[in-house]
């Protein structure tokens, strides 16, 4: 419900009241073997990603090393912790630490998108193509991701004065992908 709150209703008020609540009564004798903590934690940082990064910021990393030695063994967490860290110093504007933990997350190819905006802001148009590209590749079974890593080369093509038909040809395909999505009401 919170991810519905942050990126369907914007209402980023009623998601941290949400998540605030389901993290404090996780923390309750009942819920503390809950196999949905982890994802009750993992909601809260990110939350706090979208709310107020930078007055949140001492929090979101005490948060995340928490999880880091209590979840250290789940490949996918890391990934997700470190992604979340990069986040962090990107919106904080820490370019070479947000560059440091974007870079751990791509044994998977987890953190492409946030290297390419990484790559972005830091005025390195061809990376950002090369990595926009590369996560058009690990997307082709999501069309979502598949659609948005278009967008996304379509504009580095642009910026860094490549092939515009090749980018208007990925826009199209983008949009027409998004517009093929059957979405179910009331989901994320």
């Amino acid at each position: 419900l919170a991810h519905i709150c942050i990126f369907e209703l914007e209402n980023l008020e009623r998601a941290m009241d949400l998540v605030t609540r389901d993290y404090v009564l996780s923390t309750q004798d009942s819920y503390v073997h809950c196999p949905i903590n982890l994802a009750l934690r993992l909601n809260l940082v990110e939350t706090y990603l979208y709310y107020d990064p930078v007055g949140y910021a001492d929090t979101i990393i005490e948060v995340i090393n928490y999880l880091r030695k209590t979840e250290s063994d789940d490949l996918y967490t890391r990934l997700q912790l470190d992604d979340f860290m990069a986040q962090l110093h990107l919106k904080l504007n820490q370019l070479d630490k947000a560059l440091d933990y974007a870079l751990r997350t791509l044994d998977d190819g987890y953190g492409y998108l946030t290297l390419t905006r990484i790559y972005w802001e830091r005025g390195d148009y061809q990376k950002a193509l090369d990595i926009s590209e590369l996560r058009q590749e690990e997307s082709l079974n999501a069309p979502f991701m598949l659609a948005d890593a278009r967008i996304w080369t379509a504009a580095m093509l642009i910026r860094t004065n490549g092939d515009a038909i090749k980018a208007k040809s990925l826009y199209q395909q983008a949009i027409f992908r998004v517009n093929k999505i059957n979405f179910v009401p009331n989901s994320t």
